[in-house]
């Protein structure tokens, strides 16, 4: 399926629902796709404390792990019932989107900056 968001389109694979309460993904676990929040609100968790709640339709969760094949960093639990894009394959997506990778990179740029900044400000 195709969706377009932030002037970028691009195609997923499902769209899920889950309820409040909810683990998307969990700190340690291997995580291979990509969600992308569509509508809702989640927390961001590191050892349990909560580091972010992010509601934007558009932002990406998962991005990290599935790029890397590590394990995930954080745990993200849904604080009200979501919907999400996913799209499985990182790798692919990515490289059959560029505008769509560079929108990923700055993400993760301002995510870096903004982890650096809380931690040296």
């Amino acid at each position: 399926m195709q969706v377009t968001f932030n002037g970028l389109q691009f195609w997923y694979d499902d769209e899920v629902e889950y309820p409040a309460g909810h683990y998307l993904l969990r700190e340690k676990q291997p995580q291979p796709g990509i969600y992308v929040l569509k509508k809702g609100s989640v927390e961001i968790l590191k050892n349990g404390k909560q580091v972010a709640v992010i509601s934007k339709f558009g932002e990406m969760f998962g991005e990290i792990s599935a790029l890397t094949g590590d394990d995930c960093s954080t745990t993200v639990r849904l604080l009200q019932p979501s919907i999400f894009l996913v799209v499985k394959d990182a790798d692919s997506f990515l490289e059959n989107n560029a505008k769509t990778a560079v929108f990923v990179a700055k993400m993760l740029a301002r995510r870096l900056s903004d982890t650096t900044e809380k931690l040296v400000g």
